[in-house]
């Protein structure tokens, strides 16, 4: 069946969220995303509208159609629904995973653990934005990898329409506490996707599920960080921080680069 206009621009913008690309608040105009696309204004605002009904995009009488932010307790539930869910095509991955998808994601914990390792020695602000660079579209395609595995398209496009709450946070929010922690933070996402690709290849549908639990527990966990962190920020500290996270990041670790470390003995 042939792509419509309408839905061409639903993807555009939803693609756009999920990679960060636009901050909640952010004003999205139908002539804008009309040029950036190539299409007329209509098809734009049937997708506003139907990312309106998702809980997406909020719409302001005179002012026009908004990123919406979702709530913490939206964040909460997101992700417990997220989490039955995940778990779930863990157990069916489990049952139906082929030789080749356990290739890929031997492949893909493989990398991760490079990146993981890479952020951990990291001492230099540029080699730290080389790994997180690459941590990203190696953690979604691991994800993309398991759902595929499960041979389940409907639990896969759900998951997918429940993912875009927790992505409108943004992958990149790595906040202060995060960037402080980077060698414990990044190794332990490592080894979450670890332990899933173990489960699977055993083919044990209950430590699939115990291992899929436990990566959304630490999923959730820094989610809900990197919310409460944005959420306290001045409005400049927060465009800058989404817009422009590498530059965010830069600054940062040069913050912390530079304070004084709490081993340091006191003058005299």
């Amino acid at each position: 069946m042939a792509t419509t206009l309408s839905e061409r621009a639903y993807d555009f913008i939803r693609a756009k969220l999920a990679k960060g690309a636009l901050a909640p608040g952010d004003r999205l105009s139908p002539a804008k995303l009309a040029t950036e696309i190539g299409i007329s204004l209509n098809p734009i605002r049937e997708a506003l509208s139907r990312l309106h009904s998702e809980g997406l995009v909020i719409h302001e009488p005179h002012r026009g159609a908004f990123v919406r932010e979702p709530s913490r307790q939206e964040l909460l539930d997101s992700f417990s629904v997220r989490k039955a869910l995940e778990c779930e095509a863990g157990v069916e991955a489990a049952g139906r995973i082929t030789e080749a998808e356990l290739k890929q994601l031997r492949k893909l914990a493989g990398q991760l653990k490079d990146v993981a390792e890479q952020m951990g020695r990291s001492r230099q602000v540029e080699e730290f934005l080389d790994a997180y660079r690459r941590w990203t579209p190696i953690d979604l395609a691991f994800h993309k990898t398991m759902l595929s595995a499960a041979k389940n398209p409907t639990l896969t496009k759900v998951v997918e329409d429940v993912n875009a709450m927790g992505q409108s946070i943004g992958y990149f929010a790595w906040e202060p506490v995060s960037l402080r922690n980077r060698a414990a933070f990044a190794m332990e996402a490592y080894q979450a996707h670890q332990e899933i690709y173990e489960t699977l290849r055993r083919h044990d549908r209950k430590m699939a599920h115990r291992a899929v639990a436990n990566h959304m527990r630490l999923a959730r966990t820094c989610a809900l960080t990197r919310f409460e962190w944005f959420s306290r920020q001045q409005l400049s500290e927060k465009r800058l921080a989404w817009h422009a996270p590498e530059a965010y990041i830069r600054k940062v670790m040069e913050e912390i680069d530079s304070a004084p470390s709490s081993n340091e003995s006191s003058p005299d």
